[in-house]
């Protein structure tokens, strides 16, 4: 995993978690994930799609199946 590919999860993320009071950030894209250390500003992991999770994997393919829906409040980019 490059530094690269961590920061494309984040500027490519279709959904972010924030935790512990905002002092972590989870990002999620269609390609993998990278949790933050907003307080540090420190990436604390990033990992590929193929590495996902069940969970996360469900939650992902919500986010594909939202992009698929047209609705007013809804960006499909």
């Amino acid at each position: 995993m490059t530094r690269e590919e961590a920061l494309s999860f984040i500027k490519n993320a279709k959904l972010s978690i924030s935790k512990w009071n905002g002092k972590f950030e989870n990002y999620y894209s269609f390609d993998g994930a990278t949790y933050v250390d907003i307080e540090n500003k420190n990436i604390r992991t990033a990992f590929k799609q193929e590495e996902f999770k069940e969970d996360v994997e469900k939650m992902i393919e919500v986010l594909k199946n939202m992009n698929d829906i047209n609705c007013p409040n809804h960006s499909n980019d």
